[in-house]
């Protein structure tokens, strides 16, 4: 477990500015730790959609919308922050199918007549067509980004044992500030990308028995008897 003060201090050592507090204050580097944190979180779940999800129930109004925030969970360090929608099924248990805004009426109840039952994100609202009543909501999402944790002995969520992606990342964001060090920085760009690559390879296989292509020993699979 990597704790945000263990974190900033390997950030630091990477960056060679342990005690350059003035130039790379605390705060800056929280600052740099949370858009690094957020994005690798981000760059996992576009590949590995699956791999953080939780379930959500939601209301609909009379238009037929809800806002995305109510698809954000939990207090303090243990906010869930919605990255995207994996599914949304009705109360018979029917899937509601993505639509892209630019193809279905946006304006007006209910987006206008829509017989299929479809959703699609409006801004801060997702709007839904042909459902009512409550949903159901599969959604991956992002924690609490490193540099909003409470204090500096919370521990920061990433999957183990690759959170020295992340000070890699901070450290060249580091090294950049004012042009000074950026072939330094790219170095450590190069390194945190070839243990991203390790770490998304893992990630994204579940079993030990692919998917195979290829025929059976069957006549029916060669076109008669």
């Amino acid at each position: 477990m990597l704790t945000r003060q263990t974190f900033l201090a390997r950030v630091r050592s990477m960056s060679d500015t342990l005690s350059a507090t003035t130039d790379y204050p605390d705060a800056l580097l929280n600052d740099f730790a949370s858009l690094v944190h957020v994005e690798e979180w981000r760059k996992l779940l576009d590949l590995v959609p699956y791999y953080r999800t939780s379930r959500r129930t939601v209301t609909l109004d009379s238009n037929g919308r809800f806002l995305w925030t109510a698809l954000a969970s939990g207090t303090g360090n243990g906010v869930q922050t919605p990255y995207r929608v994996l599914e949304l099924a009705d109360a018979v248990g029917d899937t509601l199918v993505y639509a892209q805004p630019d193809r279905v009426r946006t304006v007006g109840p209910r987006g206008g007549d829509q017989s299929d039952k479809l959703w699609t994100r409006v801004g801060a609202e997702i709007q839904t067509y042909g459902a009512s009543g409550a949903l159901s909501v599969l959604v991956n999402w992002t924690p609490v980004a490193a540099g909003e944790l409470a204090s500096d002995a919370d521990v920061i969520d990433f999957p183990d044992p690759y959170a020295p992606i992340l000070f890699y990342e901070t450290a060249a964001m580091a090294l950049e500030v004012g042009g000074r060090e950026t072939s330094e920085a790219m170095a450590l760009r190069q390194s945190a990308e070839m243990m991203r690559q390790k770490m998304l390879a893992s990630l994204r296989r579940e079993s030990a028995q692919p998917w195979v292509l290829g025929a059976a020993d069957d006549p029916w699979d060669w076109g008669g008897l």
